[in-house]
């Protein structure tokens, strides 16, 4: 699940972390396939709860 970032923030979730949530992210099955990567929503997530 590499992806290249073009900033990276304290927030930012590294590799052993974005594997733990790997598994807990379920993935729509049919229709339309997206080209989100959830990586980068946790990351603006958790930038949110961190800077407000």
């Amino acid at each position: 699940m590499s992806v290249s970032r073009p900033q990276n923030y304290p927030t930012d979730l590294t590799d052993a972390q974005c594997e733990l949530f790997h598994p807990l992210i379920v993935l729509p099955t049919g229709g339309r396939h997206g080209t989100t990567d959830f990586r980068q929503i946790i990351n603006a997530i958790f930038s949110l709860t961190s800077w407000g």
